[in-house]
């Protein structure tokens, strides 16, 4: 194994800190944080000005979860060797996991304003600035990203996205055509298409994604879900409930979809049904139910 290799190493070599530095790192990763760091840290406090071995510290104490510890290496590996990209990406990932997006943002900005043209670099920005719900500021990465030769088009969808949250629908859905015409077959892709469709009233358009969307993906409750709400905007109220029924049937624990599929029994006038259905959906914790369960479901009975 590789330990038993690094070890042969170090005894064979004892001043040889490269090698208690992988020697302790593959124990830490592979028995446990603490079979490694004596080794990990015999290495670093005897050639204090190696990168790589305050490094490895940071990546050992990261593995193990123990965040605050591998901060502290990490920015000693940056202190010894600012010049390392790696460094400023192991920091600003450290604190993404930790949902520190201020610091996190600081250490990929660092990165990017090392290098703007990197594109790796502008890639991890936009994605922590779209975990920090900083949606603006990621459709600017991802502008940059898409103006480059070559750009990978299911960007196209991700800046959908961010536009999608923003409620920038037309903008979403300008984006949304490009992703699925270079890559057809996406059904989170269709989806999303069909979702801003509905925020912007293209009720027919919702529809037809839909219908893509489910011959791809026949058991996504979610196109049953957007198709039937925009059946019932245009009077199609059997279709309607044909499709609530149908996402009932593949996930049964929405309340919003049996309130939904009420109010078009409600416009059918069958009373008995929406009754049944509002009473699904006020167990579900759905709270709109009980205004239309006192409305009208008392007085039907």
């Amino acid at each position: 194994t590789a330990i038993d290799y690094l070890q042969r190493a170090t005894q064979l070599e004892p001043d040889q800190n490269r090698a208690w530095s992988l020697l302790g790192l593959c124990q830490a990763y592979q028995v446990g944080l603490q079979s490694g760091v004596d080794q990990l840290l015999r290495a670093a406090q005897s050639e204090p000005q190696e990168y790589d071995y305050w490094n490895n510290l940071g990546l050992a104490y990261y593995n193990a979860e123990v965040y605050d510890t591998a901060v502290v290496y990490f920015k000693k590996a940056y202190e010894v060797s600012p010049d390392h990209n790696s460094s400023l990406s192991n920091l600003a990932y450290t604190f993404l996991v930790q949902e520190e997006y201020d610091s996190a943002l600081y250490y990929y900005s660092l990165r990017v304003d090392r290098n703007p043209a990197m594109e790796q670099a502008r890639l991890d920005r936009a994605e922590a600035f779209e975990s920090a719900e900083m949606w603006a500021e990621a459709i600017r990465d991802y502008d940059f990203l898409l103006s480059q030769e070559g750009a990978d088009t299911q960007l196209y969808y991700t800046r959908a996205n961010a536009y999608y949250q923003l409620e920038q629908y037309t903008s979403a859905i300008t984006d949304l055509d490009k992703a699925i015409a270079a890559n057809p077959g996406q059904e989170a892709f269709i989806l999303l298409r069909a979702k801003a469709h509905y925020e912007t009233g293209q009720y027919e358009a919702v529809i037809a994604d839909c219908a893509t969307g489910l011959s791809i993906a026949p058991e996504n409750a979610y196109f049953f879900d957007y198709s039937g709400k925009s059946n019932a905007a245009i009077g199609n109220l059997d279709l309607a409930v044909e499709d609530f029924t149908r996402s009932i049937e593949l996930y049964d624990s929405d309340g919003e979809i049996y309130y939904l599929r009420a109010e078009t029994y409600l416009q059918l006038g069958k009373l008995e049904l929406a009754c049944q259905d509002l009473l699904e959906a006020q167990e579900l914790a759905y709270e709109e139910a009980t205004i239309l369960l006192d409305t009208n479901c008392a007085l039907g009975e």
